[in-house]
């Protein structure tokens, strides 16, 4: 479902300035940044994009500029200037603390689907650890697009955020993890850019820092102007359209229960939705979705979290995806993913 949702076109402006840099260290051709800067081109008039776009638009770039760990290249280049009220509202806040809570509470502005939020926990040594964590409730991003939102995060608060730059070199995460997987011979890259733990194939998005570097100061604090630029962005936050994921939502929620009631079809979401199923797939398809395609991203995203849990068998896996008999939902797994679900378990360390 997170495919058909909308992320802000904002984005095009620093796939701009990493083209141009890869130009200039000649690392794309002319021909390629032509056929890059076009296909920039047709994000100009809308202010939003789908998700499905989004990621065919990385992909693009990933086959035309052959570097590993792109979306994190890419990330080098996000400034918070890109993000209008959003970005200088995180500019303007007092410490670390108040920039990952404005994100926390404003980030529907820079896209919809699934939300970050501030979760505790401690750490080995039994210090406060701060994890933003990304919830998979619309399903799954690709790995391009998930490293380049945590890259961007860390480049704005280490670059753009903090006081000194002595304190930027504190700002390290204590673990990052990625819910895709990445070749063996590109885990380096990550580690080094990260400096900390990073893992992949995880439950959620997440990235966490230690508590105590909430209160390191952001150099362009103005309590006064960020006062505005709150309001400012609550206004916009209240203007931006809801419909689809309101509607997307409800409809998640009902499907999530007709899978568990082993009735994973239209006619059922639809007489719990409260409308005849001919107006559910009219509905459907005034946003160019199909039920069938829901069906299967959901099962797929639903697949992966429950197979991150201990104590869920595959058997009871089968039956709260809707289906009958186990072998059913191994092939279907595999279908998804291009692997069993048993060896997809094992790769997750379950």
């Amino acid at each position: 479902m997170l495919n058909n949702l909308l992320i802000t076109s904002d984005v095009s402006v620093f796939l701009s300035d990493f083209l141009e840099g890869m130009l200039h260290e000649g690392k794309v051709s002319s021909e390629d940044r032509s056929f890059l800067r076009s296909e920039l081109a047709s994000l100009s008039e809308a202010k939003h994009l789908s998700f499905e776009r989004w990621w065919s638009l990385l992909a693009t770039f990933e086959e035309r500029i052959a570097i590993p760990a792109i979306g994190i290249e890419i990330g080098k280049y996000v400034k918070v200037e890109h993000f209008g009220c959003f970005g200088y509202l995180l500019k303007t806040s007092k410490n670390l603390e108040e920039a990952l809570r404005c994100f926390e509470r404003f980030q529907r502005l820079l896209y919809d689907g699934n939300k970050a939020t501030l979760q505790f926990e401690a750490g080995p040594s039994g210090a406060p650890h701060v994890f933003l964590v990304w919830q998979s409730d619309y399903g799954y991003s690709s790995q391009i697009s998930d490293e380049l939102l945590i890259a961007s995060l860390m480049e704005m608060t280490r670059n753009t955020l903090l006081s000194h730059s002595d304190q930027s070199n504190e700002l390290k995460p204590v673990r990052v993890g990625f819910t895709c997987s990445v070749p063996k011979e590109h885990i380096a890259l990550y580690q080094a850019y990260f400096e900390c733990d990073v893992r992949f194939g995880q439950k959620n998005l997440c990235v966490g820092f230690p508590a105590d570097l909430f209160a390191l100061p952001v150099k362009s604090r103005d309590e006064n102007l960020h006062q505005l630029l709150d309001s400012q962005a609550q206004n916009l936050l209240a203007q931006a359209p809801d419909d689809v994921t309101d509607v997307m939502t409800k409809l998640h929620s009902v499907l999530v229960r007709c899978l568990h009631e082993g009735e994973p079809n239209a006619d059922a979401v639809a007489k719990k939705l409260n409308m005849s199923t001919r107006t559910l797939h009219r509905k459907l398809k005034e946003r160019d979705l199909i039920f069938r395609d829901i069906l299967r991203e959901t099962r797929m995203t639903l697949a992966k979290q429950y197979l991150s849990e201990d104590k869920v068998s595959l058997p009871e896996i089968s039956l709260m995806l809707g289906y009958s008999e186990q072998s059913a939902f191994n092939r279907a797994f595999r279908n998804w993913f291009e692997v069993s679900p048993v060896r997809f378990k094992k790769q997750m360390g379950k």
